[in-house]
């Protein structure tokens, strides 16, 4: 089970979770995210905490989306609870965006789940 509510994510342990994330200049056209261009998933116990307890990098495609893509076995990684995420961007000319401010990332136990 994954629901979404705004930025907020509330996935089941040990569930697949694949997202796409769409990114936009500041006048609305589409932001071009290319292979020399570095993407940042991190989720944190607290949103001021220093240590990522789960991260993952991906790479611009030469298209406005990335795919995020975490296995239930990567999920697994982490325990269930209360957390925050955010995406930072590293632009190939050094400049460094995060485009939203850090959401909840909240894993949920599920009846009869192994895990």
């Amino acid at each position: 089970m994954t629901n979404i509510v705004g930025y907020n994510i509330e996935i089941s342990k040990g569930d697949d979770l694949d997202l796409f994330f769409t990114f936009l200049n500041f006048d609305g056209t589409l932001k071009i995210l290319y292979p020399s261009d570095t993407i940042l998933f991190c989720v944190k116990t607290s949103s001021t905490a220093t240590t990522n307890i789960y991260e993952k990098e991906l790479v611009g495609n030469g298209t406005s989306q990335i795919n995020l893509q975490i296995t239930g076995e990567e999920l697994n990684e982490i325990e269930v609870g209360r957390y925050f995420y955010d995406l930072r961007i590293e632009y190939s000319n050094g400049v460094v965006y995060t485009p939203f401010r850090p959401a909840q990332f909240n894993v949920v136990s599920v009846i009869g789940n192994p895990y």
